[in-house]
């Protein structure tokens, strides 16, 4: 005669048996799951160098250099830069009608794709407050590099920092 207890560990031995039968099916799933959620946002960083054109404002160099460069669509720049789909793509289209040269890449100091991101400040003060606050440039470095006036970059700087 069975006891209710031997019933129990039977049923319970069964059960383990079918989880873990089933954990091994899973098992691939969850790994990958497991890796995408690891997985970092890869770091886009643009040449200096190829700001040093007055023919493009700065949105327009950042995604003109995205697309030809890196590579990107239009939908992953969107993404990236937390911008819309249609301001991306007529963006690009402009850039190619003002520009249409390959950008003259140089080693040098690098941006991240990153600080254009922030919607609340333009794309000008993004890069004049990284160089200025994080690379310690003067404003007349700054300007050389992004080949604009100086005063325009010092007010730029000023107006955004007083907000």
């Amino acid at each position: 005669m069975i006891s209710v207890k031997d019933r129990e560990v039977a049923r319970l031995i069964a059960q383990s048996k079918e989880f873990s039968k089933k954990y091994k099916e899973l098992k691939p799933f969850l790994k990958k799951v497991e890796e995408v959620l690891q997985e970092k946002k890869p770091e886009y960083e643009i040449p200096l160098s190829v700001f040093k054109t007055n023919k493009l404002g700065m949105l327009e160099i950042v995604v003109k250099y995205l697309i030809e460069e890196n590579d990107l669509s239009v939908e992953q720049i969107s993404r990236l830069l937390k911008r819309s789909y249609t301001t991306i793509h007529s963006t690009y289209q402009k850039s190619k009608q003002k520009y249409s040269k390959k950008f003259v890449l140089k080693n040098g100091v690098m941006i991240s794709a990153l600080i254009f991101a922030d919607r609340k400040v333009s794309p000008l003060f993004s890069i004049i407050a990284f160089l200025k606050d994080e690379k310690e440039m003067t404003f007349t470095k700054i300007a050389r590099a992004l080949a604009r006036d100086v005063r325009n970059i010092s007010a730029t700087y000023h107006k955004y920092k007083n907000e």
